[in-house]
């Protein structure tokens, strides 16, 4: 081995020795940056993570939308309740609504333009985040997880509290309109076959008063024809007439109207003329009657609102999906012990760089000749 070599070898022992003796600065190194980290955690404002779990109406709630089963006008699932609510959530305004009631932004500078004081609000507002496990998570009951990160914990739980409440009204009052919509149209459809109703009756009464119209003229012409050939009662349907060259007896041939008689004639045109209610005489007009009366008569939209009405969604107590924001655990984003030992190590390994660089120096100084 050259000496060359010899000379860049590394002697742990005298590297444990310099180690030694330079403790105090290692010591000290590592303390300033424990320090530094001391004041950077105590000036620094501590940050939380906080979840909260939501998950659908429990069986026994269910059970209180049962009602709706009693009419087809309008139906709900207890399990699109929620899907409403998250849907309601993720639009973020009742967020950026409670951030600002809650002063959890502060607020407006004079000097800070609309545009930037809106993406502060927005960018508060999203700080909660709403995730639906996978399939692997460990709760298989989870459902959907409203996730946050906070430098006030107990402040950003009354927004979070606050803009729920306020979906669910929210939700409460999308499902009142959609089912007074529901409501709305049905009676619609049932007005719209009355005026039907009414205009086939109309259609029907003119059909006959033309039909009546013809009717009398017609009589009134085989009346006159009749007493004409005076022929007051009916004649037989067989009729003999004597020829030139032989006798020939008509039988089954369509006899002139006229041949009945005047007087039953003259008696069912002043029937017609004496009519008070035409309309009783048309079995069409009869059948348009009933199904007007079936609609007047129609239960269902009465029965709806009853049914509705028996349902949560009509009480100060509804609710479009189960959660406790009591559950709530606020956890450190970060950990104190952690950042401080970090920070004596990295103070450590600069003091040991240090007292390294500063031997070094001094054994190359000691080599060179005077």
């Amino acid at each position: 081995m050259s000496y060359q070599e010899r000379e860049d070898e590394i002697d742990l022992t005298e590297l444990l020795q310099q180690l030694w003796l330079g403790k105090w600065l290692i010591i000290a190194a590592a303390s300033v940056a424990a320090i530094f980290s001391l004041i950077y955690l105590a000036l620094s404002p501590a940050s939380f993570q906080g979840q909260l779990e939501i998950k659908p109406l429990s069986s026994f709630e269910k059970q209180k939308y049962d009602a709706l089963k009693e009419t087809s006008l309008y139906q709900l699932s207890p399990h699109h309740l929620e899907i409403m609510l998250i849907e309601d959530l993720e639009r973020y305004q009742t967020f950026e609504e409670n951030v600002l009631a809650l002063n959890y932004v502060a607020a407006k500078n004079p000097t800070e333009t609309n545009a930037k004081f809106s993406k502060r609000t927005q960018e508060a507002a999203r700080m909660f985040t709403i995730t639906k496990p996978g399939e692997k998570h460990p709760d298989p009951r989870v459902n959907w997880l409203i996730n946050f990160n906070t430098h006030q914990p107990d402040l950003a739980s009354q927004v979070l509290n606050a803009a729920l409440k306020q979906s669910t009204i929210n939700v409460k009052n999308q499902i009142e309109t959609a089912f007074n919509t529901a409501i709305e149209a049905y009676a619609r459809n049932i007005d719209r076959q009355i005026e039907d109703i009414a205009i086939n009756r109309l259609h029907a009464l003119k059909q006959q008063q033309m039909a009546t119209n013809s009717r009398v003229a017609f009589l009134k012409e085989q009346a006159q024809l009749a007493r004409a050939l005076k022929i007051e009662n009916s004649t037989l349907n067989t009729q003999t007439f004597n020829t030139q060259s032989a006798v020939v007896t008509t039988l089954g041939a369509e006899e002139p109207f006229y041949y009945r008689g005047y007087v039953a004639i003259e008696t069912e045109l002043e029937l017609l003329l004496a009519r008070q209610f035409p309309s009783l005489f048309l079995n069409e007009i009869i059948a348009l009657e009933k199904k007007k009366q079936t609609l007047v008569d129609d239960p269902s939209i009465e029965r709806a609102i009853d049914a509705f009405s028996r349902t949560p969604i009509t009480s100060d107590n509804f609710s479009a999906a189960s959660y406790d924001i009591n559950s709530i655990e606020l956890k450190r984003s970060r950990s104190s012990v952690l950042i401080l030992l970090m920070a004596v190590m990295l103070g450590g390994f600069l003091g040991v760089l240090i007292l390294l660089i500063k031997n070094a120096v001094t054994a190359k100084a000691n080599k060179q000749p005077v």
